[in-house]
């Protein structure tokens, strides 16, 4: 009986439709029994699997004896194996064998060759695929049809792809402030450097969103090429960074500054501080600082800058021509040194050890040691006590008192004094007055063009100036009503009577200037150990009646 090698192409004529038979192995019909003989040798093709081989020889309707010990003896790398005693082979159709990938998002089809008489029909293909392979989504049938007319035998086709499940997009964290700073100075206009105004942190107000948190999205499903689903994993959801002074509004999804203040992001937290500390001098390193919250400065302040304060101010070191600006009080434990430049506002107290040469302005009192040459306005006291209690030269005004051991000097510098209502409503009445006064002059010489006679020649320019300036007399004349009325108004404010009093435990010099209400008078001598109050419209003095 001859040897028959039914997966190798004979050259006959009903085999011509097989071009491109790719086999990594032979089975042999012979007289004493039917072999598999395994070609190792890299041709083009693909892998052989003991499964392939196994579906083979179930088509045909030869059983091994033992198909564990024939896999066994496949992987150990036998070249010619029996499988059964001689069956003459049978007329087959095509086969298909499929395989699908572990994650179920790939199929492979390899067709199998028809044997003897046997056909190649691609309908039965595309149904033995869909059917008795399961293979129900994502098959590509023309890769299929292509395979079959080219007749690509034993080659893995790719002949169908499943939809990978995708992942949902990530959440984010949307920061409503500025996490990293840039300290380089900015540039002005003329291309120098503004180191007075530098970038070295954010503030914030309570309340305030610090952080947004974006949620994740849902992930899209993936379906296999077999037809079953694959979950998508959520997207990545972010917790908010939840540090010192910050809370998290009811929705979860946002960070709030619980505290008005600076705002940072340390070691992936977010933190407020209301304190902020400068160690050292804040100098032109520094730069002009803006803060919602207290600051400590542990140094000195030079010349030029501005700290702006919602809250408190302490400065351990001296103060030069700077601005100093608090919601709060201001503590300056060395004083300072104003160079008629510096200045001191407080919504609160203002303690200094001293005041040289400074506009200073409190919401409340005024403690120092000495002031010399300054505009001091406080809206309660001016309290002067210590080594020296003086008061040399300039303008401090109080709503309350002043209290001094020393005021003025023997050689009679000019030093001012003003006590009782607000300082500011004396202030905007002088202000008020001198605007009163300029309406006044340019009202009188619109009066004088108009009383000129008009005449019976006036050209046309003129009846038109004239026009222009009664109107614009009407619009004075409308400004100045309310005008007079908001001074009447600081008048009768100023001239109620008070309790306000000046207070001078060892002297008052000559040619002090004082005004208790609305009452003046100015000294004339030196006088120890004196009070001066306001009695019946004039400044009366008594002994000295402070605690």
């Amino acid at each position: 009986m001859t040897n028959i090698e039914d997966n190798k192409a004979p050259e006959t004529e009903s085999n011509e439709n097989m071009p491109s038979q790719r086999a990594w192995y032979e089975l042999k019909h012979e007289e004493d029994g039917v072999f598999l003989e395994l070609l190792y040798k890299a041709q083009p093709g693909s892998k052989l699997t003991p499964e392939l081989v196994l579906f083979d020889l179930k088509r045909r309707n030869l059983q091994p004896g033992n198909p564990g010990q024939l896999i066994y003896r496949m992987r150990m790398g036998e070249k010619r194996i029996r499988i059964c005693d001689f069956k003459e082979p049978q007329s087959l159709d095509a086969a298909v064998f499929v395989t699908v990938s572990r994650d179920e998002l790939s199929a492979y089809m390899q067709l199998l060759p028809p044997i003897k008489d046997g056909g190649l029909e691609i309908q039965a293909v595309l149904k033995a695929v869909e059917q008795d392979w399961s293979i129900k989504n994502g098959l590509l049938e023309d890769e299929i049809i292509k395979a079959v007319d080219e007749g690509r035998y034993f080659e893995q086709v790719l002949i169908a792809k499943g939809r990978p499940p995708e992942k949902g997009k990530d959440g984010e964290l949307v920061f409503h402030f500025r996490t990293k700073f840039d300290y380089a100075p900015n540039l002005r206009k003329d291309g120098s450097a503004d180191f007075r105004e530098l970038d070295v942190f954010e503030d914030t107000t309570e309340g305030n969103i610090l952080v947004e948190s974006i949620p994740p999205k849902e992930g899209i499903e993936g379906i296999t090429v077999r037809g079953n689903a694959l979950p998508a994993a959520k997207g990545r959801d972010y917790p908010l960074p939840r540090g010192v002074n910050t809370t998290v509004d009811e929705s979860g999804r946002m960070l709030l500054a619980a505290k008005s203040g600076r705002v940072d992001y340390i070691n992936n937290r977010v933190v407020v501080s209301d304190v902020y500390k400068i160690n050292g001098d804040m100098d032109m390193s520094v730069g002009n600082i803006k803060f919602n919250g207290n600051v400590v400065v542990f140094g000195n302040i030079i010349s030029g800058l501005t700290l702006d304060a919602a809250g408190d101010v302490e400065i351990l070191g001296m103060v030069e021509a700077a601005t100093i600006i608090a919601g709060g009080n201001i503590v300056i434990k060395g004083g300072i040194q104003g160079m008629d430049r510096g200045s001191l506002h407080a919504g609160g107290n203002i303690v200094s050890r001293f005041i040289e040469r400074a506009e200073v302005r409190s919401g409340k009192s005024v403690f120092a040691d000495y002031i010399t040459y300054s505009t001091v306005t406080a809206q309660d006291s001016v309290i002067l006590k210590g080594k020296f209690a003086r008061i040399i030269g300039g303008l401090t005004r109080a709503g309350n008192q002043i209290y001094a051991k020393t005021i003025g000097t023997p050689s009679g510098d000019a030093t001012v004094l003003e006590i009782g209502a607000a300082p500011e409503s004396r202030q905007a009445l002088i202000e008020h007055e001198n605007i009163r006064s300029e309406l006044s002059r340019k009202l009188e010489r619109i009066a004088s063009y108009l009383r000129m006679p008009a005449g019976q020649n006036e050209t046309p320019e003129r009846k038109e100036q004239r026009r222009r300036y009664k109107n614009l007399q009407e619009q004075l004349l409308s400004e100045l009503q309310p005008l007079n009325e908001k001074i009447d108004m600081l008048k009768a404010e100023l001239e109620k009577s008070s309790d306000g009093k000046i207070h001078a435990s060892e002297q008052i010099h000559q040619d002090v200037k004082m005004t208790i209400d609305f009452a003046t008078t100015t000294t004339k001598d030196s006088i120890p150990f004196v009070t001066f109050k306001q009695r019946s419209g004039a400044v009366v003095f008594t002994s000295f009646e402070a605690d």
